[in-house]
């Protein structure tokens, strides 16, 4: 069991990236990595589902253990990105939920999260 003492404080941004996986042309990988090409390239660390789950295969990308395993990585970051069209996959939409309920940083797009971040 865990206690609030034995949990350490995050103190550097992390970012999850979200976005529609099941029914997508490749699993979307293309649109995920772009994205954290793109936030690497500006320092931002990363957590891509096409990284911790690189064994998702198309028929089976909605088995429990892909989301149990999303929500681990989710709960240890500051932020996430909601790639396009997130607003039609139920993984993303609860994703975002577990965001919202974390208090996190929620952004639609690189530029928001840059905007964010370059204002601080």
């Amino acid at each position: 069991m865990y206690h609030c003492n034995q949990i350490e404080i995050m103190n550097e941004i992390i970012i999850y990236i979200a976005g529609p996986v099941s029914g997508q042309p490749d699993l979307n990988r293309s649109a995920f990595y772009q994205a954290q090409k793109q936030l690497n390239a500006l320092g931002f660390e990363i957590r891509n589902p096409h990284d911790f789950c690189a064994d998702i295969k198309s028929e089976d990308s909605s088995d429990p253990k892909y989301y149990r395993r999303g929500f681990q990585v989710l709960a240890e970051c500051s932020d996430l990105l909601l790639l396009d069209g997130w607003q039609y996959s139920a993984g993303a939409q609860v994703e975002r939920e577990a965001a919202v309920l974390f208090k996190m940083g929620i952004f639609d797009s690189v530029e928001d999260l840059v905007r964010k971040y370059s204002n601080q």
